[in-house]
């Protein structure tokens, strides 16, 4: 930025508000600043006048050669008249009228020459003034002049011993009629007294003069007013008497009244233009002021008696000495003109400027008549105006100082192209003074010919388009020229300047880059070395700058490990894909590697990806310096180790997971390999055989207890892997506090990947209370073995199976991606293999879990629920006894459902049975059943859809709220201890859920009850379920895939999975986090999606609920679902209804590959 940029806005500010018109002129007298208080002046526009001549619109035609001549003669020989000084004369409206102005004239030089300030005030109304008073003062003379007084010689007695003649033509009496009688004859009664009074101090005074006023008597008998003059002359032998002066001043009497109005409106005048008057008698010091001068010295008017010591002793103290200095010129020059400070009673200061004229007889000074106008604005904006250009200087100054302390050249060139001002670095780089180059061509002196030795045209010079046509570029190759004639390479910048009336010039601000340059050649000259192992690299590896900041170049890699191009990877620096948290790492190992040369420096960071991912890398960093040691750039190799990181920590998080899990069981877990070595042993185990974990993990129970027990724990582990079938026995168990528990244990194999049994898991719960009685024992021995089977192991395995069925796929395929890019010879394949080996491990243990979780092996098929109930209808009639009415009310028109029949007659028993017990007085069954289409907000847990409803209504004796709520619970029940296992209800909850329906309850105490069940409406057929088995199972790996897939799933782990499987074989694939976001994307490219990938179970929206929307867009879109839930959480979903595609988590890649494949060539 130039000075004068950086002071325009000053610059403009006080042009703006100064109250003087100032119009700037350059030494042709053209206008080339014309500020808003001339526009007001002369009525012109600054777009009126700028380049106009001053004499055509300013001066009148009168006075125009003559101001034509000075301007010449003083460009000419430097003489003018009125160059520094202020002066009066007539200026021109634009409307032609002239007026008169007072004007001061200021020469500044500019580097493109002299130009002209002129400072311009308006007197018209200090004209009017000063004619006003000399008006005044000419009719005062005149009236003397002309007036007929009268002169007479009284004694002390008042008698007149002469008169003149003139007395006639005032009083109609001839001398000889006065000559002679008293005076007092002829003055009026009333002011006789006075007179006398006056006479008589006359002659009290000697050479005094007095003057009086009175009445006298003319000719007639009338009365005018005389004005009468008395001096005592008593001693002069030639007079002898006191000589009286008079004239008749009748008509001024009058007009006094008249005149008073004058004054008061003078008055009024002076205030408004802040201008007081006063007349000071020289000889008397008596000084009479105005109004308006008594309030600009402080005071009321008349509150204090004017005088020459009064006005003294309020001048300012500084300007004492200058106001006597200039008082006592006055009485010798006759004129005083001071501007001064005068302090005021109340202590403010106000300015002053004083100006008079001093009248003389006979040479004395006798009388000075001025006026003093408070000028205190006018002199406080000419302070505010001295200090705002005190502060523009100092802000030039300190603008010098910042452009010659930065290192980058700066010049700035006219629009003409000539230089305006340099800083010194720009004087430096060119080997020259920066006076040098001011006023010269900079075209001409710095960038005339190009690198080739061929002449640079201006008109082809970007510097000089910039000050031509008010555009800035930029260049980084170009050869600028020094005053010793050699070059050097350069990049440089041009801005146009431009104020408020366009275009005056251009900054350029240029640097050497003759050492970039030779980093560049060096770059080049090494790049060839190593340019073929750079690009092939499968590791990413970038050069970075001496900076050890920006990239110089990067590879292949690394733009793909980042998801950057080349060209947007090389405008970035490292520290702008570096996670935050590692940057201060980051940065001390390039301090580190700059202030002690190491040679290799190592560091793991992280990354952010183009797509906000974060990845895991190992970086090594070489620093490259020249012969000189000075340093050139940064060699950086990067390796990801995201996907290996990933992995590991995935496993971690499994076993950890699973080690949790087992150990917060109430049940005693352990797992043994083949060889009966104890794999894992959960903490109740633990504290129930009293022993550490370190003692028992990699021993045998012939380690830990004594032969005979250890020989009937050892026979039954035989047993499974013989049978591969699950063992259940009841083992007695003596804890260390010496109390026996009997544990009921289920011994089941646990197979690899392969189909082969490779260890086994044991279960033991506690069941020593319900052990006590063999009788209750024999009753209760199935129930219990199945419910210990669905709360150790069912609860288990199915509660985690999600999490882990989507860590175990995870792991699984990434450790296969590990596989595929290592080379067979590379030792961390070995770890990738263990790392697949454990997760496959931990897949089957998930998978043997969830199979012997299961109650039993149910065959759902469609059936029509009015038959099932029908052909049931004799037992229940048995079951219920003769005293209660069964009553069967169908509904004709029921649809199919997808059920097992064995389980519906079992749901019907259950709710016979009960309702039998709640009947002991007899009364009335009902089972009806309908069709019911379920809202969202229609039943709790309940998709929305078509439902078959079938109701149990019984006239028993009904449930409180208490129990209702509780009735589907394990083990509750109301009944007598003995007669109930409190299973049956839960055993119908699992069921309608497992079927993905619902079961509800109404009841009250003494209004009976009322089961409601819910199964979901099919439409499928068996020949369709098997048509569509067999087209997955037919489905087997094709060439690369294509199409457009849409994968929703809300783990960002096997979201990036599926990804990347299906990218990899050349699928399309677009994918969110929830279906919400899917369901938006589709809104507008559902026609661009071949096909739906999502998981069942997720946060907000569901996978069954986003394909069910998507099809109301697109009805032919088909939907393959992945799980890690159980096949009850599952159904609950809706997803085993029939006619879904479903792959079960953990899966392979080929697998998902296959499916997808399949439903895309079937569609």
């Amino acid at each position: 930025m130039t000075v004068a940029i950086a002071l325009e806005p000053l610059k403009t500010l006080a042009l703006e508000s100064a109250w003087d018109s100032v119009v700037g002129m350059d030494p042709n007298g053209r206008i080339i600043e014309f500020n808003p208080a001339a526009e007001r002046m002369f009525g012109y526009t600054r777009e009126q006048v700028l380049g106009t001549l001053v004499s055509e619109v300013l001066i009148p035609a009168r006075t125009r050669r003559a101001h034509e001549e000075g301007l010449k003669r003083y460009l000419g020989n430097g003489q003018s008249e009125i160059m520094g000084r202020r002066i009066e004369l007539e200026a021109m409206r634009a409307d032609g009228t002239e007026f008169p102005i007072e004007l001061a004239v200021t020469e500044m030089q500019l580097p493109s020459g002299p130009v002209f300030a002129a400072t311009i005030r308006d007197i018209s109304e200090r004209r009017q003034m000063e004619s006003a008073l000399r008006e005044s003062e000419e009719r005062f003379r005149s009236l003397v002049q002309n007036s007929r007084d009268v002169i007479a010689v009284i004694d002390s007695g008042g008698i007149c011993t002469y008169v003149s003649p003139g007395v006639e033509d005032l009083s109609g009496y001839v001398p000889t009629e006065i000559v002679g009688a008293s005076g007092f004859e002829f003055i009026h009664p009333e002011d006789r007294e006075k007179a006398a009074l006056r006479l008589v101090e006359i002659v009290a005074l000697p050479s005094e003069t007095i003057t009086t006023e009175v009445r006298t008597r003319i000719k007639g008998g009338s009365w005018i007013w005389i004005e009468l003059r008395a001096a005592n002359r008593l001693e002069d032998p030639a007079i002898n008497g006191i000589v009286l002066n008079y004239h008749d001043i009748t008509e001024r009497k009058e007009a006094e009244s008249r005149l008073r109005e004058s004054e008061r409106s003078l008055a009024e005048a002076q205030a408004l233009l802040h201008i007081g008057s006063f007349t000071w008698d020289v000889k008397t010091n008596h000084i009479v002021w105005s109004d308006e001068l008594f309030r600009i010295f402080g005071y009321e008017p008349n509150s204090v008696e004017p005088s020459y010591e009064l006005v003294a002793a309020h001048v300012h103290p500084d300007d004492r000495e200058t106001f006597l200095q200039h008082n006592s010129r006055a009485i010798e020059t006759g004129h005083f003109d001071s501007e001064l400070r005068v302090v005021k009673p109340d202590g403010s200061i106000a300015w002053i400027h004083a100006r008079g004229k001093m009248f003389y007889q006979a040479g004395d000074p006798v009388r000075m008549m001025g006026t003093n106008q408070d000028i205190t604005e006018r002199k406080e904006a000419e302070i505010e105006r001295a200090l705002l250009l005190l502060r523009e200087q100092e802000l030039a100054d300190q603008s010098r100082l910042i452009l010659d302390s930065t290192g980058e050249g700066i010049f700035g060139v006219d629009r003409n192209g000539l230089c305006t001002f340099m800083n010194q670095a720009a004087a430096d780089l060119f080997r020259g003074e920066a006076g040098r180059f001011v006023g010269e061509s900079m075209h001409a002196l710095t960038h005339h010919t190009r690198e080739d030795g061929s002449p640079y045209p201006a008109e082809e010079c970007a510097v000089c388009s910039a000050f031509q046509t008010g555009e800035g570029h930029s260049f980084e190759n170009e050869v600028l020229w020094r005053l010793d004639g050699t070059s050097f390479p350069a990049e440089y910048a041009t801005h146009p300047i431009m104020d408020p009336d366009g275009l005056v010039g251009a900054v350029v601000n240029f640097s050497n880059v003759t050492r970039r340059k030779k980093i560049e050649e060096d770059l080049r000259a090494s790049e060839a070395l190593f340019r073929g192992a750079f690009g092939a690299a499968r590791t990413g590896i970038a050069l970075i700058g001496a900076d050890g900041r920006t990239y110089v170049d990067v590879n292949q890699a690394l733009c793909e490990m980042l998801g950057y191009s080349r060209e947007e990877l090389l405008s970035l620096a490292w520290t702008d894909v570096t996670h935050p948290d590692d940057l201060a790492a980051n940065r001390a190992l390039v301090e580190d590697m700059m202030a002690k040369g190491a040679a290799i420096q190592y560091l793991n960071k992280r990354y952010i990806r183009k797509d906000g991912q974060t990845i895991f890398v190992e970086i090594s960093d070489s620093l490259v310096r020249d012969e000189c040691g000075a340093p050139l750039y940064f060699v950086t190799h990067v390796l990801d180790v995201t996907q290996r990181d990933k992995a590991a920590q995935a496993l971690e998080e499994s076993r950890k997971l699973l080690q949790a899990v087992v150990d917060n069981s109430p049940a005693l877990i352990h797992i043994k390999d083949r060889d009966g070595v104890y794999l894992l042993a959960n903490d109740k185990m633990l504290e129930a055989r009293g022993f550490a974990r370190d003692a028992v993990i990699g021993r045998t129970v012939f380690e830990l207890l004594p032969h005979e027990p250890a020989k009937e724990i050892a026979d039954a582990d035989a047993r499974v892997f013989a049978a591969l079938v699950p063992v259940e026995t009841e083992e007695l168990t003596v804890h260390p506090n010496g109390d026996a528990h009997t544990y009921l244990t289920v011994r089941f194999p646990l197979f690899d990947r392969n189909g082969e049994c490779y260890a086994l898991c044991a279960i033991a719960t506690d069941i020593t209370d319900r052990a006590k009685t063999a009788l209750e024992k024999e009753k209760l021995e199935g129930q219990l073995r199945q419910s210990m089977k669905m709360e150790a192991v069912g609860q288990l395995a199915g509660g985690v199976a999600h999490d882990f069925n989507n860590i175990l796929a995870v792991i699984l395929n990434y450790a296969e991606f590990l596989a595929e890019d290592l080379d067979p010879g590379d030792p961390r394949l070995a770890d990738v293999q263990e790392i697949a080996k454990a997760g496959r491990k931990a897949a089957e243990l998930v998978h043997q879990l969830l199979a012997f979780s299961r109650k039993e092996v149910i065959e759902p098929r469609i059936v029509d629920l009015n038959e099932v109930i029908a052909d049931f209808h004799s037992i229940l009639r048995r079951s219920l006894g003769e005293d209660i009415e069964l009553r069967f009310e169908a509904d004709p028109e029921l649809p199919f459902i997808m059920a097992d029949p064995g389980q519906l007659q079992q749901i019907l028993l259950n709710f016979a049975v009960n309702s039998r017990a709640a009947m002991v007085h007899g009364g009335l069954l009902v089972i009806s059943t309908g069709v019911e289409k379920v809202n969202e907000s229609g039943r709790p847990g309940l998709a929305e859809g078509q439902y078959v409803r079938m109701r149990v209504t019984d006239t028993g004796q009904g449930m409180d709220k208490g129990t209702a709520d509780r009735i589907f619970e394990p083990f509750f029940t109301t009944k007598e201890r003995g007669a109930g296992t409190g299973l049956g209800l839960a055993s119908v909850y699992g069921i309608v859920k497992q079927a993905r329906g619902g079961v509800y309850v109404d009841s009250a105490l003494d209004r009976g009850t009322t089961f409601s069940v819910y199964l979901p409406v099919t439409s499928e057929t068996g020949s369709e379920l098997g048509s569509q088995t067999s087209a997955l199972d037919d489905a087997a790996p094709k060439a690369r895939g294509h199409g457009t897939i849409l994968v929703v799933e809300d783990e960002d782990g096997v979201r990036t999975l599926v990804e990347r499987i299906l990218s990899k074989q050349g699928f399309d694939v677009v994918s969110f986090a929830a279906g919400a976001d899917a369901l938006d994307y589709c809104s507008k490219n559902v026609d661009c999606i071949d096909l739906l990938v999502t998981d069942v179970v997720m946060p907000g929206m569901s996978g069954k609920t986003l394909s069910e929307s998507l099809q109301l867009m697109r009805p032919d879109l088909e939907t393959l679902y992945m799980s890690g839930y159980t096949d009850e959480i599952i159904a609950e979903r809706g997803v085993l209804a029939g006619g879904e595609h479903l792959i079960q988590k953990p899966f392979k890649s080929d697998d998902i590959v296959a499916s997808v494949r399949s439903l895309l060539d079937g569609s």
